[in-house]
């Protein structure tokens, strides 16, 4: 019996052209050699920073130097370079002293001069770190991301606008990055300030231990007479450095009169200085949060003293412990701008990916291997089951090579899942600061948003009145307007729109909150759906949130919902559920009886699709319970996924990175610490509005095409009715 030939067609999938893997793995060949290029660090050739090229005959061997700029603005250093030598410049300006002393003195002189412009020169010259293949120390030679770190250092220290370093790190683990900090700290004590004192912070007391064995290690490998300027007499005490009798966590450094300080952020007190100039904070989010030490009163001991001066340094930095911390909130200040598009934060923000750091990269055994991983990387670029995608994502948006995806998908096999894998080792900010929880909206989505929110401010910032304060007068409704006041709770970006009559153009949701400053905030979300209309999406144009007692509460609700034009306001009904946020118990029973009289246009629980049965009451406000909190929720989720809906408050993006789901509870809700009002506002809004009728333009008509109407649907009156069908 022949069988009938299927209808289905396949499309065969898409090989990669000859030309695209040869360009990929061209691509992929650049990469890998930035990252592993390197500088030579005692002639300064492709060394970081601006530099000159120079030659001094005898002056190590006569090689040619790239030497940093900043060095041409030292006349001896100058005269120098003109006579082209040590030798030279010895008989033309110390011709009256013994030339072997003047040679080794102008040497040293030169010496001292390029450690103190030159960090890289010094880092390799002096500084000696661990040898993590084991055996000697070795010199510190600075790798990628440490040259990324350092660059920052040096923009900050030379073209700052107040010439001081403020930075926050953030990092992934074992590259070096705490190394660097605090030998570049030292740096600043031996060549550019005397009595310029250190304070080093760690979450446990055993860092304190490895940074001092590691400065003392730096230390006694300069010789004592790098750190006094050419004819400054040595100090009498031939010691470098000394530990206190008294109090074990400081050492001197007695050449420079300079302290350095540890502490640990289980012993507060021992962070604490009142003269420090310079302060390494490390691993900050991991530090103890207790009643009476939180990691914002560990870094204020350790830095509060430290004044915006030139030279003075503080970084903090940590690898990444979720979100529920303020190293995250530092970090995203680091990383926010007010309205003027000036930093919200002192701090410049620094982030170094693990495809940035050389170790994590797994070589191929041979060309024919490499062209095989990019053909099975390209193929499978959008396999979201097999993380195809997401590996391809890493060579197209964000630079990684395929010997570093290579070492990625390998190490990944440890973990149990990729997410744990991602935060382990973080390709951006937002993996990094994963959550114990599962994130309920996607990420990069929200971060999308927040590039769409920057840059557009309210129009107006206040609040909203009418002619009357009092919540049970109803002049309260009468010549409502906008207040302009500033940090007031009023935020609009759009006010209403009357050129044209729009029916079911706006939808107002509150979520209700408590009247203290300690409660859960109220939040009021306008939500407009004209350009539905035109196949887009509906846009937040206000939003009031703060505390205020029930009564104002609802006379603000009705007001902001009648004042655009008569919206369907659709009120959080609080239950018991509810009452697990801070909200001081049931407030919609003292709420509803105020907004009644005042307002018709409300929506009722009994119109909800998730009630199954009706109640004969009609019963207001949506019910918030377990099963529609996960309704809501996730029709947000999806419409966030889907682009669905226009934010334009950046603190809204913000309260949906903290907002989770907690699988152990099976809830919803948001961080410790955190709030979600301005969540469920926009959840209830979204979800109540995409079951609405669609917003329709209604057409204009003069007034006299509306009596014409009116006239022909007026029901006849018996008078007119009498002279119809009768008489001869």
């Amino acid at each position: 019996m022949p069988v009938a030939k299927s209808s289905l067609k396949v499309r065969p999938q898409q090989q990669i052209s000859e030309k695209k893997l040869k360009e990929i793995l061209e691509e992929d060949k650049r990469r890998l050699q930035s990252l592993l290029a390197t500088y030579r660090p005692i002639t300064g050739e492709d060394a970081p920073g601006l530099r000159f090229e120079c030659v001094i005959t005898d002056f190590l061997k006569g090689k040619k130097l790239w030497l940093p700029v900043e060095m041409l603005k030292e006349k001896k250093f100058c005269a120098i370079i003109k006579c082209g030598s040590i030798e030279a410049f010895c008989d033309k300006y110390m011709p009256d002293f013994d030339q072997e002393k003047a040679r080794d003195a102008v040497f040293r002189y030169l010496i001292r001069l390029r450690c103190k412009h030159d960090f890289y020169f010094f880092a390799y010259a002096y500084a000696r770190i661990k040898n993590k293949d084991g055996g000697e120390d070795i010199p510190f030679l600075l790798r990628n991301a440490q040259i990324k770190l350092a660059k920052v250092f040096e923009q900050l220290r030379l073209h700052s606008q107040y010439h001081y370093i403020r930075v926050i790190l953030l990092k992934c683990r074992q590259w070096g990055g705490s190394t660097l900090t605090d030998i570049y700290m030292a740096w600043l004590q031996i060549f550019w300030k005397t009595n310029w004192n250190s304070n080093i912070v760690g979450h446990q007391s055993s860092s304190a231990t490895q940074v001092f064995d590691m400065y003392e290690k730096l230390i006694n490998a300069i010789p004592t007479w790098l750190f006094y300027d050419i004819g400054v007499p040595f100090k009498n005490d031939p010691r470098k450095i000394k530990t206190s009798g008294t109090i074990q966590n400081i050492k001197y450094l007695i050449p420079r009169d300079c302290k350095i300080q540890t502490g640990s952020a289980r012993n507060p007190e021992s962070c604490r200085s009142g003269d420090a100039a310079l302060a390494h904070i490390t691993e900050e989010a991991f530090f103890p949060n207790t009643t009476e030490w939180t990691p914002a009163k560990v870094i204020k001991a350790a830095s509060s003293s430290i004044q915006p001066d030139p030279l003075t340094f503080i970084v903090r930095e940590s690898t990444p412990n979720g979100r529920e911390n303020e190293f995250h909130d530092a970090w995203v200040a680091a990383n926010s701008v007010d309205k003027d598009g000036k930093p919200l934060s002192a701090f410049t923000p620094v982030f170094v990916a693990w495809f940035e750091i050389e170790k994590y990269i797994l070589p191929f055994a041979s060309e024919d291997e490499r062209a095989d991983f990019a053909i099975w990387l390209w193929k499978n670029r959008n396999d979201e089951q097999g993380h195809g995608k997401y590996y391809w994502w890493l060579y197209e948006c964000k630079g990684a090579s395929f010997e570093g995806i290579h070492w990625y998908i390998e190490k990944s096999k440890e973990y149990e899942t990729l997410d744990d894998m991602r935060q382990e080792f973080p390709s951006d900010d937002v993996e990094a600061f994963l959550f114990s929880g599962t994130t309920v909206f996607d990420p990069y989505k929200l971060k999308e948003m927040e590039e769409d929110c920057k840059g557009i401010e309210p129009i107006m910032v206040g609040d909203i009145e009418g002619d009357s304060y009092d919540a049970a007068d109803p002049a309260c409704m009468n010549n409502i307007r906008f207040v302009e006041r500033a940090g007031g709770p009023l935020k609009v970006w759009a006010g209403p729109d009357n050129s044209e009559i729009v029916k079911h153009r706006y939808v107002v949701a509150c979520d209700i909150g408590g009247s203290h400053k300690t409660s859960d905030f109220s939040d009021i979300v306008v939500l407009d759906r004209y350009d539905e209309i035109y196949g887009g999406v509906p846009e937040i144009v206000a939003e009031w949130h703060g505390h205020c007692d029930a009564d104002q509460l609802a006379m603000r609700c009705a007001q902001i919902a009648h004042f655009y034009n008569d919206a369907y306001l659709v009120i959080e009904n609080n239950t018991a559920y509810s009452r697990m946020n801070n909200t001081e118990g049931n407030q919609s029973e003292l709420f509803f009886p105020i907004l009644l009289p005042l307002y018709d246009n409300l929506y009722s629980a009994s119109q909800s699709k998730l009630k199954k049965v009706k109640n004969i009451e009609m019963k207001w406000g949506f019910n918030t319970n377990k099963a529609t909190k996960v309704a809501v929720v996730k029709t947000m989720a999806r419409i966030i996924r889907d682009g669905g809906y226009m934010e334009r408050e950046l603190a809204a993006i913000d309260e949906c990175t903290y907002f989770l789901y907690y699988k152990q509870n099976d809830c919803y809700g948001a961080v410790a610490g955190k709030h979600d009002d301005r969540v469920m506002a926009r959840a209830i809004a979204l979800y109540v509005e995409k079951d609405m009728p669609a917003p329709e333009i209604v057409p204009f008509r003069s007034k006299s095409e509306i009596e014409r109407e009116r006239l022909r649907n007026r029901p006849p009156v018996v008078a007119e009715l009498s002279g119809i069908g009768g008489g001869n």
